[in-house]
């Protein structure tokens, strides 16, 4: 499972399971960001 979770900065850190991959995105960059961790771990599936 993978996951964003919003932080006190207004940006948003991103999960893989329950660890934490990438910290303090900015949140324009949230949905490309986390479709490229999917990605990169083989688990993105075109449809």
């Amino acid at each position: 499972d993978y996951g964003c979770v919003g932080n006190a900065n207004g940006n948003i850190n991103l999960y893989k399971a329950k660890e934490l991959i990438t910290k303090n995105i900015q949140i324009e960059n949230a949905l490309e960001s986390l479709i490229d961790l999917i990605k990169l771990n083989g688990e993105w599936k075109e449809l």
